[in-house]
Order: structure tokens, then sequence, then C-alpha cells
């Protein structure tokens, strides 16, 4: 489903211009890294290995199967939002049924762009 979720934002993301990179790296002093494409090189504690991620924006995308409705799984997920937020990321959650249904999907996406865009513009 991540690879689904992949084509199906690169496709929306062409027209704002922004690029989304899989398997991006968090780390906790706020860098990137990117261990599939070799760039940056993080050496403090990992927050987070996003499923999607756009450094520019500080937009993160992570896919949730069926496995994230076990408790121990969301209380997880729960803790690298927060985390995540508390390094200025903006998080948005996919499902299925986003994945089902493209024009939501888009909505969602564009949307979470829009709000990355005037967060960068209201920092100045």
């Amino acid at each position: 489903m991540e690879t689904l979720m992949r084509l199906m934002t690169r496709r929306i993301m062409r027209g704002t211009g922004r690029k989304l990179t899989s398997q991006m790296v968090v780390h906790a002093d706020g860098s990137v890294s990117d261990p599939v494409h070799g760039r940056g090189a993080g050496n403090s504690r990992i927050v987070a290995r996003l499923d999607l991620g756009c450094e520019e924006l500080k937009l993160a995308l992570q896919y949730d199967g069926s496995g994230h409705l076990h408790r121990s799984v969301r209380d997880k997920d729960s803790r690298i939002n927060a985390e995540l937020a508390n390094l200025d990321w903006h998080v948005v959650r996919v499902t299925k049924g986003h994945l089902d249904d493209v024009k939501t999907l888009e909505k969602v996406l564009l949307d979470a762009v829009r709000l990355c865009e005037r967060r960068i513009a209201q920092r100045g």
C-alpha cells in the first residue's frame, strides 16, 4: 500500500512543484537523512522513518494499515506524531480509505501542502 500511496501522491504533487522523498529519516536534533538516496547524515536518535516526506515543507506522510489499529502501535504512532510536531513537522496519516478515494487523498494532500507553505511564510 505504501507503493500505491507513493505513486498516487507523485501525480498529485506534480502541480505543486514539491517533491516527496520515500523513507526519509527525521532525527531528534531536527536533522534529516535519506539512507535510500544517500543524502544527509543525522547523528542523533531517530524519531521516525517517514513513508514519504518533504524536508522543505516539513510534511510527513505515513501509511497506516490494519496493523496500526493495535493499541501498542497506536501508542507508538502517537508518540512519534507528538515528537515530529515538536520538531515543527506536519504529519498526515493515510489509510486505505484515502487510497480508495483519489479526490479525498488529493484534497488532504494539497491542503497539507498549503498549510505547510503558510507556516513557512509566517516564519518569514
